[in-house]
């Protein structure tokens, strides 16, 4: 808490980069553009060897920037820890180099956590946004109301089934954090999402309805380079249900997780080969039932998802106005 004002939440900034050239001013500026001023922003860059060092030094005089280069590790986990234990905010979030903030984030979250002081993790949908930064569609959460707390069940249930939370989406309260709650640096592609249902099963949620983030879906982010195959992929997702099937809840929820995690695997596989497989995936998808069925699409988010990535592709995406500076 800042001295002179106890009560009043300092949100940091956690920023892993790596070769970010081509979109990390942008990610910067929509920081910068805040309505309300964030209180660091922590940069751990992974050796680049682009003009990504220039850019972060370039933006030392617009922002309360702690910028840490280190040697190429090829861990965006593992830097995402480093950059976490070097907050000194009340609360932090996640930004990766090619997302962004909207211009009034901040200052809405900041309203959010007033209301609700208990609040360990806030949350809001996201939107996706194409290469070129226009709006590819909503990345929404499956909760309904206003600024309401969460139950604990009902947020475990739906994220079990699918990661409905893009990396910028969440604020965390510093103080939800134990000395075990960090990021698993084993996991290259699912270390958020477990990440998430262990700040779940600890703190309370509250739900923002209002979009603040955006998620840029193209093929180079940090969590898609690299030469994966279907079945890595698959073994990454099970690590996670594995660890968290105890609070699935019903035999249903149970069916449906495990079959969504055929569903994103086979949508990986076509990602790496262009070729979809839905043979077993239909049966599958019958034998769920009703109740599999309404869990699945409210859930899993998979029109969204899959929209979003059609719409970004074919480039019928749409222009979003530019932001205006905070300060």
């Amino acid at each position: 808490m800042d001295p002179a004002h106890p009560q009043r939440p300092r949100i940091s900034v956690v920023m892993p980069v790596y070769n970010g050239m081509r979109y990390l001013a942008a990610s910067l500026e929509s920081i910068a553009c805040q309505s309300r001023p964030v209180h660091e922003v922590i940069v751990i860059d992974d050796g680049s060897t682009d003009g990504t060092r220039e850019i972060i030094k370039n933006w030392e005089s617009r922002l309360p920037l702690v910028a840490v280069f280190q040697p190429h590790r090829g861990n965006w986990v593992a830097n995402t820890n480093v950059a976490i234990a070097k907050v000194t905010g009340t609360h932090f979030s996640m930004l990766h180099q090619d997302d962004l903030w909207d211009p009034r984030r901040v200052e809405v979250l900041l309203e959010v956590i007033a209301t609700h002081p208990g609040a360990d993790v806030v949350i809001h949908p996201t939107r996706f946004i194409g290469p070129d930064g226009r709006w590819a569609g909503t990345w929404n959460c499956p909760f309904s109301g206003k600024g309401r707390p969460l139950d604990r069940q009902e947020v475990l249930s739906h994220l079990l089934v699918q990661n409905f939370l893009a990396v910028p989406a969440p604020l965390i309260a510093r103080r939800a954090l134990d000395s075990t709650a960090v990021l698993d640096e084993k996991l290259w592609f699912t270390a958020d999402w477990k990440f998430w249902l262990g700040l779940a099963l600890r703190g309370n949620w509250v739900f923002e309805p209002r979009p603040l983030a955006s998620f840029r879906v193209h093929g180079s982010s940090l969590t898609m380079r690299g030469g994966r195959t279907a079945a890595d992929y698959e073994q990454q997702l099970r690590a996670v249900i594995d660890e968290f099937s105890g609070f699935s809840g019903s035999t249903c929820a149970r069916a449906v997780i495990d079959f969504n995690l055929h569903v994103n695997t086979a949508m990986f596989a076509a990602l790496r080969t262009g070729k979809l497989n839905v043979g077993r995936l239909v049966l599958d998808f019958i034998r769920l039932g009703p109740a599999g069925w309404c869990l699945f699409f409210r859930a899993s988010r998979i029109h969204e998802r899959i929209m979003a990535r059609v719409v970004a592709r074919t480039g019928t995406s749409v222009a979003l106005p530019r932001a205006r500076p905070g300060r």
